[in-house]
């Protein structure tokens, strides 16, 4: 069954998925390569606290350096802070160069003015509506051989 006939909110489980994803890259230099919804399990509620989430298959994991991590984190920083000099600094440090652009929207699922529209608190949220799922479909079909320059270039 569904999480919302089960009486859980989409939102409270995409929020745990996010502090535990975050936490394994940003403070343990982690990354579950494999995290698709098989890979997932949600608990209900219990005690009206949070639902509990238990991530499976652990054999595709990778170890990031500490000065990935940073550098990664720091990016993040200026993804959230619309800062595009700091957001060229460090996509360029983790070898994108000139393609710090599409990298931001890559990580984001943003067009670069999205990005940079800090007069929007909410501006990096993704709502997963039928226009912004085209605008990622659109965006992956038009950079699709960038894409693969990027990822080549990222530590393996």
């Amino acid at each position: 069954t569904g999480l919302r006939a089960r009486g859980i909110k989409p939102a409270d489980v995409s929020a745990l998925m996010a502090e535990a994803f975050s936490e394994q890259i940003f403070m343990h230099g982690w990354i579950h390569c494999d995290p698709h919804p098989a890979n997932v399990l949600v608990n209900n509620y219990k005690n009206g606290k949070k639902p509990q989430i238990i991530l499976l298959d652990h054999g595709l994991y990778k170890e990031i350096d500490d000065d990935f991590r940073f550098k990664y984190a720091h990016l993040w920083k200026a993804l959230i802070q619309s800062d595009e000099a700091a957001i060229h600094q460090y996509a360029s440090a983790m070898n994108c160069g000139d393609m710090y652009q599409l990298f931001a929207g890559l990580l984001t699922r943003k067009t670069w003015d999205d990005i940079l529209d800090s007069s929007d608190v909410d501006h990096l949220m993704f709502y997963c509506t039928e226009e912004e799922n085209k605008q990622v479909q659109s965006f992956a079909l038009q950079n699709g051989v960038d894409i693969q320059r990027i990822l080549a270039k990222l530590p393996q």
